[in-house]
C-alpha cells in the first residue's frame, strides 16, 4: 500500500466522503474530455516553439513555453490516467485513491505553470529579477501548501475546490508586481482564463449533476485556452498586440503545422517519387 492510502486508510477516507460516483459513461466523457488536452497541450508547445525559433525569442520566453505547455501535459496525462483507471480497475482502491491525489496535486502544479510562465516573460525577460524571484517565491509556497493539504487532509470536494480558488486567484497578493508590465491586452486573456476556471468549480460542487465533471473537464480546457492566447502575447507583446491578433497568430501557426504535416507525411509515404524529382 502507497504512503497516501497509508494515511487516509488509517482515517477510513479513500474517496471523498461528499462526492458522487461517476457512472461508466461519465467517465468515459472525463477520459476523451482531458484525452484531447494531453494532444492540445503537445499541440500548442510545437506551436509556440515553432514561433519562438522563427522570432529568435529569447531564453526566458522559451522557458515560459515550457513551463505553461508542461504543466498542462501533466495535469491532462494524470486526469485522464485518473480517470481511465476508474473505468478499467474499478476495484483498485488504492491505486485509484493514489492518481486521484496525484490529478489534485497537479492543478497546483498547473495553476502555477501558468504563474511562472508570465512572471518569466514579465519580470525576468524585461530585467526586473528581484521582483521576479519574489513572485517566484510566493507562487511555489502555495504550491507546497496545496500540495501538503492534498496529501495530509481529508479529501473532499468542497475543500479542494476553495484550495483551488485560492491558490488561483492568488495573483492579488502580487498581481501588481507583474500586471504593472503587461498590456491590457494580456491581463484580459488571464482574466477570462481565471474567470472561466471560477465558473467550472460550481460544476465540480454541483455533485448532483448528471456529467458534472466533464463539463468541468471542457470548462478547464477552455480556459486553458484563453490563458494560451495570453501566452502568445507574454512571449512577444512587441508583434502581437490586441485582443483579436493573438487569434490571428493561432490560427496561421494551426495552418502551418497542419500544413508541414501532411507535407511531411507525403514524404514519407512516397519517399521514391521525392529521389526522382
Amino acid at each position: 500500500m502507497c504512503f497516501l492510502c497509508d494515511i487516509q486508510t488509517a482515517r477510513n477516507q479513500l474517496t471523498p466522503h461528499d462526492e458522487r460516483p461517476q457512472c461508466l459513461l461519465e467517465e468515459g466523457v472525463n477520459v476523451l474530455t482531458h484525452l484531447f488536452g494531453i494532444f492540445y497541450a503537445i499541440f500548442i508547445f510545437k506551436m509556440f516553439r515553432r514561433y519562438a525559433k522563427k522570432h529568435n525569442l529569447n531564453k526566458m520566453n522559451n522557458l515560459a513555453i515550457l513551463c505553461f505547455c508542461l504543466a498542462s501535459f501533466t495535469l491532462y496525462f494524470n486526469s485522464t490516467t485518473y480517470h481511465l483507471l476508474n473505468i478499467l480497475l474499478p476495484n483498485s482502491i488504492c491505486l485509484r485513491y493514489f492518481f486521484q491525489r496525484l490529478d489534485h496535486i497537479t492543478i497546483y502544479i498547473m495553476i502555477s505553470g501558468c504563474y511562472l510562465c508570465f512572471i518569466f516573460t514579465r519580470t525576468f525577460a524585461k530585467g526586473y529579477f528581484k521582483t521576479g524571484c519574489l513572485a517566484i517565491f510566493i507562487v511555489v509556497a502555495l504550491a507546497l501548501i496545496g500540495f501538503i493539504f492534498t496529501i495530509f487532509a481529508p479529501p473532499t470536494t468542497r475543500t479542494d475546490v476553495i484550495m483551488y480558488l485560492a491558490m488561483g486567484w492568488s495573483c492579488v497578493l502580487y498581481g501588481p508586481l507583474v500586471f504593472y508590465f503587461c498590456p491590457l491586452s494580456l491581463v484580459f486573456y488571464l482574466l477570462t482564463g481565471g474567470i472561466s476556471y471560477a465558473i467550472g468549480t460550481i460544476f465540480v460542487a454541483w455533485d448532483q449533476l448528471f456529467f458534472n465533471h466533464g463539463i468541468w473537464h471542457l470548462i478547464v480546457w477552455f480556459a486553458n485556452f484563453q490563458h494560451s492566447l495570453g501566452v502568445l502575447i507574454a512571449i512577444d507583446d512587441e508583434e502581437i498586440k490586441g485582443l483579436k491578433q493573438p487569434w490571428s497568430v493561432m490560427k496561421e501557426l494551426f495552418i502551418e503545422y497542419i500544413s508541414l504535416s501532411i507535407k511531411n507525411n507525403d514524404s514519407v509515404s512516397h519517399p521514391s517519387i521525392q529521389r526522382e524529382e
